[in-house]
């Protein structure tokens, strides 16, 4: 017996009001379903416009904007922003395309989108998407269409800050800012005839800085560190802990006459 599978292709409309004036009659709308947007995929989100006695809103001379932010973030800065193109003025119905590489770079999870009107004055107000006079609806951006990789973050400059011969990396964001529970921290190390010792550190403090906290990851079996000699080529590492910012430091041997070209790091 052959198996069938249906597919369905919808088109999701969200309904937002725009309140301007304080009349106690506000007829909100009722949206409460999250929107799922595809890594991989373009995808249209359309809108329903309405002013507050639930009548389609007069667009004429209007720019609507929509806004996109990651839930929980340490900035609100909008990492997406898009003009919505105007689809029928009579219904007031309005769209916008989110093509598959403006979502690329990303990171999977929960989004906050809003709509903002500006008017004919150069007013600016923000449109409510449901009851309870919330302005964001929550946007899902999922990664298991098309799987992708963030790129891997290069250190290739490093600073004797106190000047007795230690060498630090800038400092990068670790996983906990990106809501990532693995905990899992990879990094390739590209040196030329080097021989000394390599580390990892991490902190939990809002702010990296030479200030921070800093504590030495376990890097093998019975140190916090790699130990090179005469090392030329790529090795790869890794280590576990949820931190908000990293950073890498060497120290090279007195008898070393080479060099740590560059430290690849992904979280």
């Amino acid at each position: 017996m052959t198996q069938t599978i249906t597919m369905y292709h919808y088109q999701d409309q969200r309904v937002y009001t725009l309140v301007e004036d304080n009349s106690k009659t506000v007829n909100l709308p009722m949206n409460d379903r999250i929107i799922k947007l595809y890594k991989g995929a373009d995808a249209y989100l359309s809108y329903r416009l309405k002013n507050q006695d639930r009548k389609p809103l007069s667009l004429a001379g209007a720019n609507i904007t929509m806004f996109l932010r990651k839930s929980g973030a340490i900035t609100q800065a909008p990492v997406m922003s898009r003009p919505l193109t105007i689809i029928n003025n009579y219904d007031a119905t309005a769209e916008v395309l989110i093509q598959e590489v403006d979502i690329r770079d990303l990171e999977p999870g929960l989004y906050h989108m809003t709509l903002h009107h500006e008017d004919v004055n150069g007013i600016k107000r923000t449109m409510y998407s449901d009851f309870n006079q919330r302005a964001a609806v929550t946007v899902e951006i999922l990664d298991d269409q098309v799987p992708s990789f963030a790129e891997s973050t290069t250190l290739d400059v490093f600073t004797d800050i106190a000047s007795n011969g230690v060498f630090y990396s800038a400092v990068s964001p670790g996983d906990a800012q990106s809501f990532d529970k693995k905990g899992l921290h990879t990094f390739a190390v590209y040196a030329s005839n080097f021989t000394g010792k390599v580390y990892a550190e991490g902190t939990l403090d809002l702010a990296g800085n030479n200030t921070s906290k800093w504590w030495e990851a376990k890097l093998a079996v019975n140190n916090n560190y790699i130990q090179l000699t005469n090392f030329s080529g790529v090795e790869a590492y890794n280590f576990s802990g949820n931190v908000m910012w990293t950073r890498f430091r060497y120290e090279p041997d007195p008898s070393n006459s080479g060099t740590i070209d560059k430290i690849l790091y992904r979280s």
